[in-house]
């Protein structure tokens, strides 16, 4: 089971989209496959079954087949965020993207200033655009220009234009910004582009200081991931935590009412309780994670429904149905 994840893992981190399935019934109960491409990716012994199964399953979600119950979710790789510039809202938006399950790139010239930047974003110096046409392309990628200087912008503008991308955010004044659509009009840029553009970058919050404009971007960013269908299949922590050698894959299979997470929303359990990822919190994750240490203790698969009841203390209501997978 952990080479099946390390797998995914890799795959995941390679920018590969890849389809995660797994057993939800008896006696199938935590089996697990990775289809990718065409090639299959289980053990051993679950080769010839899943050949047999899988291609009865179409589409995410819960099936119920003759075999039994399959949740199928297909896994994106996390939607990369590439912010040039690495000053106080860079900054701020860095440590904000890193819990809104971005990939985070940060670009400058000043290698000085990557101190104040997350240290779980990735850092890369030089000169504009250099540093930018050295950045591998990937069509859902997302660009926040937010330089020193609006001379810089526009030379990053050009550069990311030719690029495909998911969003293009630029900050600056609505005179500022207006000039640089202008400069690029005029050398062959389309006006139907430009307008593509979020600039001014962020939602109208009333931003003042560098944390409240790093919140208004992020809170956009978050608005276009969702409209454009991006949002990553695994958080970031989740897939990096998917290299270890023991913990226990939570994964929510159904919800109803209003639980607060979404089918396919996936936490890591370690042998010690910690977790990484969330399946909403509160006591219904705080009960789940203590079953998830018993089952990666026992070695057992679990399928359970938890209920969010007043009498429980969580009045929000709902019902998530959830699978507990030790992976060793």
């Amino acid at each position: 089971m952990r080479e099946l994840y390390a797998y995914l893992r890799q795959l995941v981190q390679g920018g590969e989209r890849a389809v995660l399935v797994s057993g939800c019934s008896q006696p199938h109960l935590g089996w697990e496959m990775v289809s990718h491409g065409h090639h299959i990716q289980c053990a051993p012994e679950q080769l010839a079954f899943w050949q047999r199964v899988f291609p009865q399953l179409k589409g995410d979600g819960l099936h119920k087949t003759a075999e039994g119950e399959f949740f199928v979710q297909t896994i994106t790789p996390t939607p990369r965020l590439i912010i040039c510039g690495s000053g106080y809202i860079a900054a701020a938006l860095s440590h904000l993207a890193v819990n809104l399950e971005f990939s985070t790139l940060v670009l400058d010239d000043r290698a000085q200033l990557f101190g104040q930047v997350s240290t779980q974003t990735e850092t890369r110096c030089g000169p504009f655009p250099q540093v930018l046409e050295e950045v591998p392309v990937g069509g859902s990628d997302f660009y926040v220009i937010v330089t020193r200087g609006h001379a810089m912008d526009e030379v990053c503008l050009r550069t990311v234009l030719r690029r495909p991308h998911a969003y293009v955010g630029m900050i600056g004044s609505r005179a500022k910004v207006a000039a640089v659509k202008e400069h690029l009009v005029s050398d062959g840029f389309q006006t139907e582009k430009l307008e593509e553009v979020f600039a001014p970058i962020g939602l109208d919050i009333g931003a003042q200081t560098p944390e409240e404009i790093a919140l208004s971007i992020a809170a956009q960013l978050v608005q276009q991931r969702a409209k454009l269908g991006l949002a990553a299949g695994l958080p970031a922590q989740v897939v990096e935590a998917m290299g270890q050698p023991s913990f226990a894959m939570v994964t929510l299979l159904t919800k109803q009412g209003s639980a607060p997470r979404r089918p396919g929303t996936r936490m890591v359990v370690w042998p010690d309780g910690t977790t990484s990822g969330t399946i909403g919190g509160g006591k219904m994750e705080m009960e789940v994670t203590g079953q998830a240490v018993e089952c990666l203790r026992d070695g057992v698969c679990v399928r359970d429904t938890a209920i969010l009841t007043p009498e429980g203390g969580m009045l929000c209501g709902g019902t998530s149905e959830y699978l507990i997978v030790p992976v060793k």
